[in-house]
């Protein structure tokens, strides 16, 4: 892997970003204003010795000042998957919804033999097929992407500070999917760029790694569960969504909340909605699993930076159960060849088990409409954002049934809060999607 056409690739790194992060070093302790202290922070290499000194006493935040624009390009959608789960960080994903893949591309295992791989390769090929077999009899692509293997080429951007990615380095270096030899490649990959830009993260990467040296990884290494097509075909009533916990006394909440702040308690409620900061709403938690959500259908849950998510590794992904889009359940013939691909996948991970392949090599065989159970905590300020852009006609279908389920479940819970919520037409009454509305309101 060339660390300069593929693979993870420093784009970009704040200009000047010695100078920024030694000044927020020495602003605790240097007399002047914050212009006065970046002014005085002009040697670089004085800039570097504070930072150093700053980072040996334990103090990390400083590098949060550091930040690196990274631009992943053809690594796996197992890569995609690992990268999302980190909180700290923006991405820009290419679309499955809206781009054809066809032509994508695959990432093929190093660590197969001879006969492994070229199982492997021919397998990837006829899923590649079958998606373009989809998209040529009127299946949207959305709904085709199901079929593709995990191991499809994806090009994303992520933009994350210094001590963010400090941890990402550590996680695909010591932790559950350094087993996975791309992620740890990847690594290493982001390591030397990182030596050559910023030698003093660099350097705090090593002086602070050995709590994260467990080898995590061995846990993973079982690969995928394998049962009878019976056993795990996935019933509609598996995919819902379920409330976990809840803040009880919201509406006291709300009202001791418009206290502190001076206003009556009867105006604790009434226009929060419709406010462009409604700030009150972050007082009220809630825990919720969506059973039975596809790989696919994860992505645009993580993309909700505000919460905190529990995704299983892929590693535990269970192949024969599959989500099945009402635009192919239309069709018998369809229908049959689609689920054949899924019975095919599971049959030849299965072959390719039984014959040795290691697990780590296996996940590359999950199917972007496998599924999962995840767990998450918003506010119910995420909640509101959620419900916008979630419950809209223009969002992803499986996710708006899951929202549209979680929704109506809190509404009964709290039906002064989360009565009113829905697309942005019904809290608004103006749709933000502009010449792609649907011209119409959801629940209006």
């Amino acid at each position: 892997m060339k660390d300069t056409k593929n693979g993870a690739i420093i784009i970009g790194i704040n200009e000047g970003w010695e100078r920024v992060a030694a000044s927020a070093a020495r602003m605790s302790t240097l007399k002047g204003n914050a212009i006065d202290v970046f002014d005085s922070s002009e040697d670089n290499a004085a800039n570097l010795k504070s930072i150093k000194k700053v980072l040996s006493s334990g103090h990390s935040s400083i590098i949060e000042h550091i930040v690196f624009n990274i631009a992943f390009c053809d690594v796996s959608a197992v890569v995609e998957q690992f990268m999302i789960q980190f909180r700290l960080a923006s991405f820009m994903v290419k679309s499955r919804r809206y781009v054809d893949f066809y032509d994508a591309g695959f990432f093929l295992p190093e660590n197969l033999d001879t006969g492994q791989k070229n199982i492997f390769a021919s397998h990837v090929r006829f899923l590649f097929a079958e998606y373009k077999f989809l998209t040529e009899n009127n299946i949207p692509k959305e709904d085709a992407r199901f079929v593709l293997p995990y191991c499809f080429y994806s090009n994303f951007y992520c933009t994350v500070n210094a001590r963010e990615l400090l941890l990402i380095l550590r996680r695909m270096m010591y932790g559950p999917y350094s087993a996975v030899a791309e992620i740890k490649g990847l690594g290493e990959q982001l390591l030397r760029q990182l030596k050559l830009l910023c030698p003093v993260v660099y350097d705090e990467f090593y002086a602070s790694r050995s709590e994260y040296m467990q080898d995590e990884g061995e846990r993973y290494k079982c690969g995928p569960k394998l049962f009878t097509l019976e056993q795990n075909v996935a019933r509609k009533d598996e995919r819902r969504a379920e409330i976990v916990s809840f803040t009880k006394d919201a509406a006291k909440i709300l009202a001791a909340e418009a206290a502190v702040r001076g206003k009556p308690a009867a105006d604790a409620l009434p226009g929060i909605l419709k406010s462009a900061r409604p700030r009150e709403l972050e007082h009220l938690l809630y825990t919720f699993i969506f059973r039975g959500i596809s790989l696919s259908g994860i992505t645009h849950i993580a993309r909700h930076r505000i919460q905190s998510l529990t995704v299983p590794p892929l590693f535990c992904a269970e192949p024969f159960k599959f989500l099945t889009p009402e635009t192919v359940r239309n069709d018998k013939t369809l229908k049959k060849r689609y689920e054949s691909a899924f019975i095919k996948n599971a049959e030849t991970a299965g072959a390719l088990k039984q014959d040795g392949a290691p697990g780590e090599v296996l996940i590359y065989l999950a199917l972007s409409g496998n599924l999962l159970d995840i767990m998450s905590t918003m506010n119910a300020r995420e909640l509101l954002l959620f419900f916008k852009l979630r419950t809209c006609s223009r969002a992803q279908w499986e996710i708006r049934d899951f929202a549209d389920d979680l929704l109506g479940q809190l509404s009964e819970i709290e039906p002064d809060i989360f009565g009113p919520m829905g697309p942005s037409c019904k809290i608004s009454g103006v749709c933000p999607e502009g010449a792609l509305s649907c011209g119409k309101k959801r629940f209006l």
